[in-house]
């Protein structure tokens, strides 16, 4: 029987060190393309693989990376993982999910499973972790990465909330809106107030920056539950009721705003002639349905967050945490326009 390769062959043949033939089969940075090709090609040539749990248990680590998320059935986190995947698959690392309800800390979930050395990392998607929850991270040492938030301990990849809810506002009341009603998530849901609040405080400070009073221009808020069903049922309580409609509304998802339009629409409410309607996120259907949003960068985000948990773990670790705002555009779509004359 012929004897099974090793990784000290695949180094002799391709002339590099045991370490570069680890570096290279795994996908790790800092391995220029000329010499990761030459491994790729010893070890195809001595058809070897990588012994994973050899691997694991030379190096201390298992090559997983705990996901932890208040859900995974949304459009933002389903884009937000496709993005890490595309970066952590190729080095070799999986991913562990964690979904944290929102009534649950993070903190006693992940310190058992740092404490094992179950992972090696941590990467968070709108877990909204305080400073006493990372201060127990550092302790342990374990790489964190945060998405959507932002903390003392770990690297981060965030967005300017507050910002970009004062962009869909400006544009509505450029378009003479001045009814503005704002969709968010509930603000006593401790995982997404930080949001939403962000968000409906940008709206307030647009009209107060446009010259207006927040209070006169800007309806009581309504929680739309960061989904569709939530746009539909917003939708649902304002045709409902006596009170005149707003004719410009700033959800904080396309996918609200897209349960929203479809509602409207189902009422003979026209759209934009009527209400004009902007979303937040750039989902991807929220071009084919022609909804006005704010885009971030969803897919990249995952991208990033997973590049700064491999540098991390790998031999050029940053010196420091590094904080990335991402940025922010308002498309303009058929789903707004100008303000019904009175």
């Amino acid at each position: 029987m012929v004897p099974r390769s090793t990784i000290d062959d695949v180094a002799r043949l391709a002339g590099v060190s045991v370490a570069t033939v680890s570096r290279a089969l795994r996908g790790l940075p800092n391995v220029s393309p000329a010499t990761r090709k030459r491994v790729e090609s010893a070890a195809a040539e001595l058809t070897y693989t990588v012994d994973a749990r050899a691997s694991s248990l030379a190096s201390g680590r298992t090559h997983t990376i705990g996901l932890v998320a208040p859900w995974f059935d949304s459009w933002y986190e389903s884009k937000v993982i496709s993005g890490l995947e595309g970066v952590l698959a190729p080095a070799g690392y999986d991913l562990l999910v964690y979904a944290i309800k929102t009534s649950v800390r993070p903190m006693p979930i992940l310190r058992e499973r740092v404490r094992s050395r179950t992972v090696d990392g941590i990467i968070s998607i709108d877990v909204f972790f305080d400073e006493e929850d990372a201060d127990g991270l550092r302790a342990f040492g374990v790489p964190l990465v945060l998405i959507g938030s932002r903390l003392s301990y770990g690297h981060s990849v965030n967005i300017d909330n507050h910002h970009g809810a004062a962009l869909a506002t400006s544009h509505l009341l450029e378009l003479g809106h001045r009814r503005i009603l704002y969709v968010g998530g509930a603000q006593d849901n401790e995982m997404l107030s930080p949001v939403s609040g962000a968000r409906e405080t940008g709206v307030r400070q647009a009209i107060r920056d446009a010259g207006f009073d927040d209070a006169e221009v800007l309806e009581v808020s309504l929680d739309g539950g960061f989904s569709i069903a939530g746009g539909t049922r917003v939708m649902k309580r304002l045709v409902e009721r006596a009170d005149p409609m707003p004719t410009g509304i700033v959800c904080g998802s396309d996918e609200m705003a897209m349960g929203l339009i479809a509602e409207a629409r189902r009422n003979d409410i026209s759209i934009p002639e009527r209400i004009s309607v902007v979303g937040f996120d750039d989902h991807d259907l929220a071009d084919v349905l022609g909804v006005t949003t704010v885009r971030q960068e969803v897919y990249e985000h995952g991208e990033t967050a997973g590049r700064l948990v491999l540098e991390t773990l790998g031999d050029d670790a940053p010196d420091s945490f590094v904080h990335i705002d991402a940025p922010l555009e308002l498309v303009v779509r058929s789903s707004s326009g100008p303000a019904p004359s009175r």
